[in-house]
């Protein structure tokens, strides 16, 4: 019998794989994006100021994720273990965190203050530790006291936890998408004090119903490029999207899309205008 080469083989075999895969991805593969933008694509063509820490722009230069590095005084690592503990034993125990922070230690999250954005990596942590996040509430207090800076956190057994119903949230989100605006270099618009109440309560209407997704959507003025306004929408909507699973809310529960200059509320031959579509658009669906 006559013998086959094998390496001609081989690279013919490999040549077919490598083209039905270029096939595959350019005329069968679809995302959520138009013109099929890949993640490298994505990443060569950010604006540097949506990504560069040293840019003024408060919120995008700073996006603190304590995750495993929150640190816990010994003093107060006692209160967690018992408090943890009760919980895990009795769904009906309420517990309220209380996170201690100066006046002078900046806000670097999208909370009302520091001290919640605190309180809600520690609630985090205790929710990864198998309780109910509804079982928990947060706050925080403002303090010059060294011993209460030091002890950073206080834990309470509370009978109920002071909020709102998610009726209540319901009708918040439903109608009232949380927007917020960019500039041209994807900065964001510096966030109000409504803003940051309204993420706080965003992540507490998720911790009250678990059947509840956030829909996020990138908006972009229209430019000469329709490659480019979909890749400006898209890095912002992912910039909350990333925000919002360190701050506790699990990816599977968030639906990312990007519609570039597709959907404008404002006319983009004025300045106005085009400052109205450089948006993202958060709302709750279920």
């Amino acid at each position: 019998m006559k013998k086959t080469p094998i390496v001609p083989v081989f690279l013919s075999w490999l040549l077919v794989m490598i083209l039905g895969a270029y096939a595959y991805h350019k005329y069968c593969s679809h995302s959520a994006i138009q013109d099929a933008v890949t993640d490298a694509e994505i990443a060569q063509s950010l604006e540097p100021a949506a990504i560069d820490h040293s840019q003024p722009n408060e919120m995008l230069r700073t996006l603190t994720v304590f995750g495993d590095s929150l640190k816990l005084s010994e003093s107060f690592h006692g209160e967690l273990v018992s408090a943890i503990s009760q919980m895990q034993n009795n769904p009906k125990v309420n517990y309220l965190i209380t996170s201690f922070v100066s006046k002078e230690e900046a806000n670097q999250g999208f909370f009302p203050d520091q001290g919640l954005l605190k309180a809600n990596h520690l609630k985090n942590r205790i929710i990864s530790k198998g309780v109910d996040s509804r079982q928990l509430g947060i706050s925080s207090q403002f303090t010059e006291k060294e011993a209460l800076l030091n002890k950073g956190f206080l834990m309470e057994a509370v009978a109920e936890i002071d909020r709102a119903g998610v009726e209540d949230y319901k009708i918040l989100f439903e109608y009232n998408p949380l927007v917020v605006h960019f500039d041209e270099e994807n900065n964001m618009s510096q966030l109000t004090l409504d803003h940051r109440i309204d993420f706080l309560d965003l992540v507490t209407y998720m911790d009250l119903d678990p059947d509840l997704l956030i829909v996020i959507e990138g908006h972009s003025h229209e430019s000469e490029s329709k490659k480019e306004d979909v890749l400006r929408s898209k890095a912002c909507a992912e910039f909350f999207e990333n925000y919002l699973i360190n701050n506790g809310i699990h990816a599977d529960r968030i639906i990312t899309k990007a519609f570039g200059s597709d959907k404008p509320i404002g006319n983009n031959s004025t300045e106005q205008g085009k400052m109205k579509n450089r948006r993202v658009e958060i709302s709750v669906v279920k």
